[in-house]
């Protein structure tokens, strides 16, 4: 066997990091690390899932590393990126390219991940799956939706019992339509808005005593928007909004809980069933 297909032999010994997929899907491998991994993601499905999740990140990555950064923004991007390649000692890594920048652009420029919450089984807290543009979209909505004091638009009812067989007919998916009365929010409406391009119904949920922010539920038809694990929740936080969310998909839906500060957010989570704790 000739000494590349030693290094190559030995490389497959092991599956490659996330960080090692991501500098693959972004081509910055040298060629026998690459065919390493190559060899690795045809043989195993869960490695050639998150190497295209990868591969759609970085198309979402070319769009958001076009907008002008502020100054001195890109220096922190690239001593991070210098210091995750440092970390991965098993592939021969160049130069970080785009699907690293972007995770870490999701951290420090456009979106924060949510790390008060506890590090429990199925949360995920700095996931590449979420992409910026969906975080600021869903914050953007939530925050202009809420200043209108009648939330609601044809066909859906004001009835909470009535809404589900609604919200079916509008998307085509099943859907929660949750009851936040007994934490203090009163169901005010739902109306037909959109969330990064994709067809969204908008519960509304408005404070019942003291002047309190406002919880929006997005709900959207799951046709793969999102690359995010079934039984899993993502915590993101809209940077300029300062907007924390958590995102999950369930029986054909997408949902997005989004509410204006921690604690509120984790009361309507636990009144919905959610296994998250602060």
């Amino acid at each position: 066997m000739n000494p590349d297909g030693k290094v190559i032999e030995l490389m497959m010994a092991q599956p490659p990091s996330d960080l090692e997929l991501m500098a693959y899907a972004d081509g910055e491998l040298d060629a026998a690390a690459a065919e390493g991994v190559r060899r690795y993601v045809e043989s195993d499905a869960g490695a050639a899932r998150k190497l295209e999740a990868y591969r759609k990140l970085r198309e979402t990555a070319g769009r958001v590393l076009a907008v002008r950064l502020p100054e001195g923004l890109e220096h922190r991007i690239d001593a991070q990126a210098t210091r995750a390649a440092l970390q991965a000692p098993r592939w021969h890594i160049g130069w970080v390219g785009g699907a690293v920048a972007a995770v870490l652009l999701l951290g420090i420029a456009s979106v924060v991940i949510w790390s008060t919450f506890a590090r429990e089984p199925g949360a995920i807290h700095d996931s590449p799956l979420v992409p910026v543009a969906w975080v600021s979209s869903a914050a953007t909505v939530h925050v202009n939706c809420s200043k209108h004091e009648d939330h609601h638009g044809a066909p859906f009812p004001r009835d909470l019992s009535e809404l589900p067989e609604s919200i079916h007919e509008f998307l085509g998916c099943d859907a929660r339509c949750p009851d936040f009365s007994n934490v203090g929010y009163q169901f005010a409406g739902c109306a037909s808005c959109t969330v990064k391009d994709d067809k969204t119904a908008h519960l509304l949920y408005r404070p019942t005593g003291a002047p309190e922010p406002c919880i929006s539920l997005f709900v959207q038809n799951d046709v793969g928007q999102l690359a995010i694990e079934t039984g899993k929740y993502y915590f993101a936080r809209d940077a300029h909004e300062d907007v924390p969310m958590i995102i999950w998909r369930d029986n054909g839906a997408v949902y997005y809980l989004v509410g204006e500060d921690d604690r509120h957010l984790k009361a309507v989570a636990a009144a919905m069933g959610l296994k998250v704790r602060l």
